[in-house]
């Protein structure tokens, strides 16, 4: 479920403006870690570093809120964060 937020009311106003005046809008972050933990977890369980690394870049994004705020057309979209599905 989505709803339209006004950007005034976010931390994202800024970024939000920013965003929409960018000839070509994008955004990179780099951060440097240390995936020794994660490199050895891929061989032991003979599972693919890239999915594991995927896990936990979208793990980190989906506790973070604004993550769910996103630009659409000229204006800013809220989506519902999904629940946790709780077995029987």
């Amino acid at each position: 479920m989505v709803k339209e937020i006004k950007p005034e009311e976010t931390s994202r106003e800024s970024a939000f403006y920013l965003w929409m005046k960018a000839p070509n809008p994008m955004v990179t972050l780099f951060k440097k870690i240390n995936v020794t933990n994660l490199v050895k977890v891929s061989k032991k369980r003979r599972l693919k570093f890239n999915m594991l690394m995927d896990y936990c870049i979208g793990k980190a994004a989906s506790e973070i809120k604004e993550f769910y705020i996103l630009p659409v057309d000229d204006k800013l979209i809220q989506q519902k964060k999904k629940e946790k599905h709780k077995g029987h």
